[in-house]
């Protein structure tokens, strides 16, 4: 009985591993927005004297430049203490506006005030973004 049951065991490894060999990557589709509604990211950033994080999070729809864009806030986390629940400050930096346009998106510069390009979702290998940000006033 032992060995008619690894033979079973063994039909269906061989059985699968012979079907698996036809099966394909699947492109997925993301049916999520960009930037849902109350969408956040936090970012860890190089500190020498402390762990340092940018948080970046949705506030609200809005127009700039005649272009429908996510106006999104910036705020910097930092923890000074040697354990994570000592000494940690979140202040606000500034705010950035993106908006998405045939898989990218776009910054909008408020020195030169135009969007410029930042990120593609089409993936490349080494691919990177910078942001920047400005002061509220």
């Amino acid at each position: 009985m032992r060995n008619f049951a690894r033979i079973i065991m063994l039909i269906s490894a061989l059985f699968l591993s012979i079907t698996s060999l036809d099966i394909k990557a699947q492109f997925i589709v993301d049916s999520e927005p960009w930037c849902p509604t109350d969408a956040t990211w936090i970012y860890k950033s190089f500190s020498p004297t402390s762990s340092l994080y940018y948080k970046f999070s949705y506030e609200k729809d809005t127009v700039v430049d005649a272009i429908e864009a996510k106006k999104i806030n910036v705020n910097k986390i930092e923890y000074l203490g040697l354990q994570p629940f000592e000494g940690r400050q979140e202040s606000h930096v500034g705010v950035e506006f993106l908006y998405e346009r045939n898989d990218s998106i776009y910054w909008f510069d408020l020195i030169s005030e135009v969007f410029k390009f930042i990120y593609s979702f089409i993936p490349e290998v080494c691919y990177s973004f910078i942001f920047g940000y400005y002061q509220d006033t």
